[in-house]
């Protein structure tokens, strides 16, 4: 389990150091601001689908369980044929973009979920399968 939150915590660390974060979107009602990584480097690509790195940068402190962020980074993989998604790994961090003590890590695969219209998760879809 040790290793697992290691491998999560490295990942997220070289991910937030190396990307290239590109407004996708903003929610003003839970007041945040979507990214994703235009890194090529950090955007994979194995047939129709695609991983690629988000990250949501609140406004004002979330709390859950107890535990204030201000970000969330996450991986997903993306079925540019399919239109689905799921999440591969989520780091949540005590500080804007990704930045200071890291409150969460996890690197579960998550189950395939198709994407909702009118989404951000379609924007990031979007974005990852460059779709218009």
């Amino acid at each position: 389990m040790r290793k697992v939150i290691l491998m999560a915590l490295l990942v997220a660390v070289s991910s937030s150091a190396m990307a290239e974060w590109v407004t996708i979107t903003g929610n003003k009602i839970l007041a945040f601001t979507a990214y994703a990584d235009a890194n090529t480097e950090a955007t994979i690509k194995n047939g129709d689908k695609v991983k690629m790195w988000k990250m949501y940068d609140y406004k004002s402190s979330q709390e859950v369980s107890g535990y204030k962020f201000l970000s969330s980074e996450f991986q997903n993989e993306y079925d540019c044929k399919e239109g689905q998604s799921r999440i591969l790994a989520n780091t949540t961090y005590s500080i804007n973009m990704g930045v200071g003590e890291v409150i969460f890590a996890q690197s579960d695969t998550g189950k395939w979920q198709s994407v909702i219209p009118d989404s951000i998760d379609e924007a990031m879809w979007k974005f990852a399968c460059r779709k218009k």
